[in-house]
């Protein structure tokens, strides 16, 4: 009987100490995850934002050369 005891306390123990160092980290890690997609979902807008803006310019510049060109052909 004393060694089951000692068993169930050292268990016991040993479990403290598990919980106690889970309290230490409260972050539940769906939530870093969470927070991880967000930071990707910011990036990516942000990257899309960049190449809208570039396409905008290279139309610009589309339409500049066809201006161009017709006066050449008109000339």
């Amino acid at each position: 009987m004393t060694e089951m005891s000692v068993e169930i306390r050292g268990f016991r123990k040993q479990n403290t100490r598990v919980l106690n160092r889970m309290r230490e980290y409260p972050t539940d890690p769906r939530s870093q995850v969470d927070d991880g997609l967000a930071e990707m979902r910011r990036g990516f807008t942000g990257m899309r934002d960049k190449l809208d803006a570039a396409a905008a310019g290279q139309q610009q510049i589309v339409g500049l050369l066809n201006t161009l060109m017709n006066r050449g052909e008109d000339s």
